[in-house]
């Protein structure tokens, strides 16, 4: 058992290794990796070892092993890794991130939502409605609120920001139902209408300013790391 243990350790140890390598540009993207009883030699453990981190990392999309030609860089960021690194980071960080996104779209959203996304917004508010409380309501709350958070970025018509919000769906996600707890406040009804009348003012420093205000108690709740 240790020895399988030690094994697998190893393996993870020579995939991050290979990552890291990677991402910072080590290999440039369509490069061919060196042999494996060369990277073996570099991290220190078997061609066995080496072998197991390649396919891993050609299951993520980061390598290619080409049959005869030797294995060559497809990528440079493991966009599954980097959402579970995400994920894994303080709450704190994940809702100053989502301040920061949020805020953004509400600027544009207010130079450029339509009038029929501005119906759209209050629509999904109303959709959105108010927690129950119950248990087997959280999931479809979750739902509900990052639709109506994911409709103002909508109508920021930026498509690499809303790209970058549906990446980050999951961590979003994860904050919305930190609020159903007792820790971090849920923004009421109230405050999310605000929010959307600001948007629909037309005025982006009104509106970046509504999102900062939404979120600042849900940022105290969760200490004030300056």
């Amino acid at each position: 058992m240790e020895q399988t243990v030690r094994r697998v350790s190893l393996v993870d140890a020579v995939t991050e290794g290979l990552r890291a390598e990677l991402a910072a540009g080590t290999w440039k993207v369509g490069a061919k990796l060196p042999v494996e009883a060369a990277l073996a030699e570099r991290f220190g453990v078997s061609k066995g070892t080496v072998r197991q981190s390649v396919a891993a990392l050609a299951a993520s999309g980061l390598l290619a092993v080409r049959q005869g030609a030797g294995t060559f860089v497809s990528g440079t960021v493991d966009a599954a890794e980097t959402g579970r690194r995400i994920r894994r980071s303080a709450l704190r960080d994940q809702f100053e991130v989502r301040c920061a996104l949020e805020a953004q779209a509400a600027r544009l959203a207010a130079v450029r939502a339509e009038p029929g996304e501005l119906q759209k917004l209050r629509s999904l508010l109303g959709e959105r409605g108010v927690y129950s409380g119950r248990s087997e309501d959280h999931d479809s709350f979750v739902a509900a609120d990052f639709r109506f958070h994911q409709g103002i970025v909508a109508a920021s018509h930026n498509p690499a920001l809303a790209a970058t919000y549906r990446f980050l769906a999951d961590a979003i996600q994860q904050t919305i139902a930190s609020t159903l707890g007792v820790e971090v406040p849920e923004p009421d009804l109230a405050e999310h209408l605000g929010l959307v009348d600001a948007i629909a003012a037309g005025n982006p420093d009104d509106a970046d300013a509504a999102v900062r205000r939404f979120m600042a108690p849900m940022l105290q709740a969760l200490g004030d790391q300056g």
